[in-house]
C-alpha cells in the first residue's frame, strides 16, 4: 500500500512538472522607492525612564531573487535604504532633539504567491538588518538586528509591479565604531512603510 502510495505520488508531481514546465523558472525582482519609519525606544536616566521617539524617511532599493512555479516563489533579498533619523526631545532625560544620517541593510529569505487577479503577496524574514550612522558624533556606529516583511504588489501594468510592504525590526545588537558588538540595554523596535515600483524578470 505504501509503494502504491509513493509510486502515485512521483507519477502526480512528474505530470504536474511537465504540464507547467513553462511556468517554472528562476527570476529577478529589482526594486526602487521610499521609505518611511518609526521607531521607539525605552530610555533610562537614574530613576526616570522615557520613550524616545525617532522617525526617518529616505529612498531605499534592493532586489528579490529565487525560483517561481505554479505561481508560489521563494528566494532570498537583499535591501539598501539611506535615511534620515529625527529624534524627539525628551525633557525628562534631558535628551535634545537630534537628526542623524543612517544607511541601513536589510538581508532575507521571502516566500509568495502570484495571485490570478493581478496582485500578488509575499512575506520576509529579515535574518540580518544593520543600521549604521553616517553622519553625527556616533559616526560610524552600527545597530543591528532582525525582523519580517509583508508586501503586496499590482502587476496589472506592463513590465512592472507597483508595491507596497511593510516591515517591523526588533534591534537589539550594538557595535561602537572599532569596537566589539554588546546587546543594547533596551530593544529599539522600528516599524516601516515601503512603497516602491519593481521590475519582474523571469
Amino acid at each position: 500500500m505504501k509503494s502504491i502510495f509513493i509510486r502515485s505520488l512521483i507519477v502526480s508531481v512528474l505530470i504536474l512538472t511537465g504540464v507547467n514546465n513553462a511556468k517554472a523558472g528562476l527570476f529577478v525582482d529589482p526594486y526602487l522607492g521610499y521609505n518611511a519609519g518609526w521607531a521607539t525606544q525605552d530610555y533610562t536616566s537614574g530613576s526616570t525612564t522615557v520613550s524616545l521617539d525617532y522617525t526617518s524617511m529616505g529612498p531605499m532599493f534592493g532586489a528579490r531573487a529565487g525560483f517561481q512555479m505554479l505561481g508560489f516563489m521563494a528566494g532570498a533579498e537583499y535591501g539598501m535604504s539611506t535615511t534620515t533619523q529625527d529624534l524627539a526631545a525628551a525633557a525628562a532625560a534631558g535628551i535634545p532633539a537630534a537628526s542623524t544620517d543612517l544607511q541601513t541593510t536589510y538581508m532575507g529569505v521571502f516566500v509568495g504567491y502570484e495571485l490570478p487577479i493581478l496582485l500578488r503577496a509575499w512575506a520576509t524574514y529579515n535574518l540580518s538588518v544593520n543600521s549604521e550612522k553616517t553622519s553625527g558624533t556616533d559616526k560610524g556606529d552600527v545597530t543591528s538586528g532582525s525582523g519580517f516583511t509583508l508586501g503586496v504588489g499590482f502587476t496589472g501594468l506592463p513590465f512592472v509591479s507597483l508595491n507596497v510592504e511593510y516591515r517591523s525590526v526588533t534591534f537589539n545588537k550594538s557595535t561602537a565604531s572599532g569596537g566589539s558588538e554588546t546587546d543594547l540595554a533596551n530593544d529599539i523596535t522600528s516599524n516601516e512603510l515601503f512603497a516602491s515600483v519593481s521590475i519582474p524578470l523571469p
